[in-house]
């Protein structure tokens, strides 16, 4: 199945999900997620992002002021989120957290260079550095969608690294 395909055949699951109210997705249609490569899934967020990831809402777990849902697909790991403020921004976030410095700089390495490799040439790169912080964002003048992905500090004292990757609409 091609790129396209696979990509049409997630969006009919997930808006099939959608339109029969389920918050999860079936285990047939996990599978197919599943299946899909990286590059795939990227590609099916970065549509996404024009419709707020509406098709990939899962069960709402946020507040008044910035509601949360859980993804119904995950990019990174099973804790993915779409997060909505009061003004209306979406984000599509994953988070990974690491014990060392080393091993969160080599995922955040790998996410860019997963990042520009399946998007390709039209996706420019920015990155900044201060100290042990690193963020890069990653946009197209061809699409509204934004990708970010930052390694900061985070509080766990157990693995106090924290690499995000998030998309969104700019």
């Amino acid at each position: 199945m091609d790129l396209k395909m696979k990509i049409k055949t997630l969006a009919l699951l997930l808006l099939g999900v959608l339109t029969t109210g389920c918050s999860t997705l079936s285990p047939d249609q996990q599978a197919k997620v599943n299946d899909m490569s990286s590059c795939e899934k990227l590609t099916t967020l970065v549509d996404a992002s024009s419709s707020r990831f509406s098709v990939l809402k899962g069960v709402q777990v946020g507040a008044k002021l910035i509601k949360t849902w859980q993804a119904k697909a995950h990019l990174v790991g099973n804790s993915c989120q779409i997060i909505e403020s009061s003004k209306g921004k979406t984000i599509y976030t994953c988070q990974e957290q690491f014990e060392d410095y080393q091993s969160a700089v080599k995922i955040h390495q790998y996410a860019q260079s997963m990042v520009t490799q399946c998007l390709g040439s039209n996706w420019m790169v920015s990155s900044q550095e201060n100290g042990e912080v690193l963020h890069t964002d990653i946009t197209s003048a061809s699409t509204t969608s934004a990708i970010s992905i930052a390694l900061g500090k985070g509080l766990d004292k157990r693995s106090p690294w924290v690499v995000s990757l998030e998309i969104s609409d700019k």
